[in-house]
């Protein structure tokens, strides 16, 4: 635990853990950003994304977390440092301080929006299409409403706009309609425009953007960054792939940042000419995947791949707040893309089967097992290549089974034969079970000692009793975009998503008798029997159920000349390390105390202000930063007893303009939970 965390006392461990029951509950886990907008908000020193569906995600440097507020998402993102907050721009400006948001009025459809630094400037770069004729207009923000301040003659084409902190000047590269030849350069210091300056070589009108860590404007591409001089564009190597969409300057760290959807939603960093992966992964979107839950390790564990030609494999394993990305190494699987994939309880490893190669021009046939830190190859005999098998873990006999699956690069699966795999090798249990096809589902149900496979081709339903596959029920369903049934420890069944009509997703469980629809989400899932937890997962979103979600609401009112905010950065999951509660205020550089007890209270002061916490059981005090921000981490063990505690908490700062000095919060409640 860092020493600058506040910890919960251990008194408070008596408390009863939450039973194991059903899983009524959900809290958005992760999402796919889809063609995001960003920014680096200085003063709380995070990334902003503005997700295309109107999220609002920061990343604080550790985690994610999503905003409670949802915008329409605009064409731009822009950080105001001199207001401190963050701006929306679409057929509205938006406003965003952390806390709350507000409309500052309609705005132009801009190309480009920049932050003027050193005059506290907001300017929009837009193109004015007369006719034929395209003029670019320059406009700033000015009393509540933008303006037009300067415009380049002529008809001209936009390409990048940046502001370059060093010279204190915006700009603009340009290129006459006429021509295709030369690019220009143009700036604009809020009083005059001047230029252009002709640009005989460099990077056309590519995107631009003003790096910190060099105090240049740059535009990177094709292995080469290009930087500007004032005058002229000088090339320099780039070390490492670059991002293909335009960054976003961190001038708080010296850096630049890029999210990249097109690329897992990875965050990349550059700093002068060079780009990485940075640590964070939001959500991992691969279109095709398996889900398991391992035991020993409390992880849901992911496996799969974005196309079938594709090498963006994905393992990924949701730690219980957030996705973990786990490299692949080179001795590993050759594929995740159509795996058979189980838990195998007994050893503690999870197990893969087969898959469709890279290039979509190979089947595999090896045998891989993960332990949670090295790939094991297994077996390389058993049986044959294929892909999209159907694989389930018999708790009862201690063996992994798989049937189904492809035997082919084309036409419909074929494979209809039953292995089991008892740790050290596989054993063909039925040279052809009574499937139509290899278009098969298979779960386990314990409470029976059966398999149960689904045969999506005839609609049939079948168990295994004995040592022969028996057919159970028939009247099919419908097809299903998951190879998996998944036993469903709080309802006792098995469960599968099926599509009804070929389109529409529902969950259905299966009790031994019948498959029947449940007002379930539909969506796969990974069960932690003994937390009482589900990871729900989509291409698109994951969500945690439990019977204890994680909360955070708001209760009573802030107080004081200053405006005290205090939020919390996500939501309390047990063992989070990540989790923190964020006090803001316009009172910089001033105490603060943030206070947490185990009731919340109603005490006026007297001074116009209310105290909201009582029983306090811990609080801490510290001086706002310059911006007005203080940061607390909150540490959250990952024990059963606390699910379920709630916790109240108010922040307070010094504030001589207020009376009795003070201003406060209004208050957080906060439940631990999953």
């Amino acid at each position: 635990m860092p020493s600058s965390a506040l910890a919960l006392p251990c008194a408070v461990a008596v408390l009863a853990a939450a039973p194991a029951a059903q899983w009524p509950t959900s809290s958005l886990a992760s999402e796919a950003f889809g063609s995001a907008k960003a920014c680096f908000d200085e003063a709380r020193n995070r990334l902003v994304v503005h997700a295309e569906n109107g999220a609002l995600w920061e990343h604080d440097g550790r985690s994610w977390a999503r905003q409670s507020v949802t915008w329409q998402q605009g064409d731009h993102l822009l950080y105001e440092p001199c207001r401190q907050r963050v701006l929306s721009f679409g057929a509205t400006v938006q406003a965003f301080d952390g806390t709350r948001m507000e409309s500052l009025g309609p705005a132009p459809a801009y190309n480009a929006v920049v932050a003027d630094r050193a005059r506290c400037a907001v300017v929009g770069i837009r193109v004015v299409v007369a006719g034929a004729s395209f003029s670019v207009a320059i406009d700033e923000f000015v009393h509540g409403g933008f303006v037009q301040v300067a415009a380049i003659p002529g008809s001209r084409f936009l390409g990048g706009v940046a502001y370059d902190a060093v010279s204190q000047v915006t700009w603009l590269q340009t290129q006459v309609v006429a021509s295709f030849g030369n690019a220009e350069m143009w700036a604009w210091d809020g009083q005059q425009l001047t230029g252009p300056v002709v640009i005989p070589a460099g990077p056309g009108t590519q995107g631009i953007v003003y790096d910190p860590s060099q105090g240049r404007v740059v535009a990177a591409g094709q292995g080469v960054q290009w930087q500007w001089h004032g005058t002229h564009w000088v090339s320099v190597p780039m070390v490492g792939a670059a991002p293909a969409r335009i960054p976003v300057a961190d001038h708080r760290n010296g850096r630049m940042l890029c999210v990249a959807p097109d690329l897992d939603d990875w965050v990349w960093i550059g700093i002068a000419a060079q780009w990485s992966r940075g640590p964070s992964f939001p959500h991992p979107s691969c279109t095709q995947y398996t889900l398991t839950f391992d035991e020993s390790r409390r992880r849901a564990v992911l496996l799969g791949a974005s196309s079938a030609g594709s090498v963006r494999h994905v393992h990924a394993e949701w730690n219980g707040h957030q996705w973990d990305l786990l490299p692949l190494p080179v001795h590993g699987p050759g594929t995740l893309w159509q795996i058979a994939q189980a838990y195998d309880a007994s050893r503690s490893e999870v197990v893969t089967f087969g898959g469709l190669g890279p290039g979509a021009t190979q089947l595999q046939g090896d045998t891989w097992t993960w332990n949670g830190t090295a790939w094991s190859l297994a077996a390389t005999t058993g049986p044959a290549p294929r892909s999209g098998a159907a694989m389930t873990y018999d708790s009862v006999r201690n063996r992994v089974v798989m049937i189904g699956g492809r035997d082919s690069l084309q036409g419909h699966p074929t494979l209809t034969d039953h292995w089991e795999w008892d740790g050290q090798s596989w054993q063909q249990i039925a040279a052809s079970g009574p499937f139509a096809s290899g278009f098969l589902l298979l779960g386990f149900d314990p409470n029976r000692n059966r398999l149960v496979a689904y045969d999506e081709y005839l609609g049939n339903t079948y168990e295994f009793v004995g040592s022969t596959w028996q057919l159970v029920g028939s009247g099919g369903i419908g097809r299903s975009p998951m190879r998996q049934l998944v036993w469903n420890p709080s309802a006792q069944t098995l469960e599968a998503l099926f599509l009804i009509g070929s389109i529409v997703p529902h969950t259905f469980a299966w009790d031994g008798v019948s498959w029947a629809i449940t007002g379930s989400v539909p969506m796969l899932r990974a069960y932690d029997p003994v937390g009482a937890v589900a990871l729900a997962h989509l291409t698109t979103h994951s969500r945690v159920e439990s019977a204890t979600a994680a909360s955070v609401t708001g209760y009573g009112a802030s107080c004081g000349a200053s405006t005290t905010t205090l939020s919390a950065f996500g939501l309390p999951r047990l063992g989070h390390g990540g989790f923190h509660v964020d006090l803001r205020t316009t009172a910089g550089q001033q105490p603060a105390l943030v206070g947490f007890g185990l009731d919340a209270d109603n005490l006026a002061l007297g001074n116009g202000c209310t105290l909201l916490v009582q029983n306090v059981v811990a609080s801490q005090i510290r001086i706002t930063d310059p911006y007005g921000f203080m940061r607390l981490p909150v540490a959250l063990p990952n024990a059963p007893a606390f699910r379920g505690l709630v916790l109240y908490s108010q922040g307070a700062v010094f504030d001589p303009a207020s009376a009795g000095s003070l201003s406060s919060s209004r208050g957080l409640t906060m439940r631990l939970g999953d």
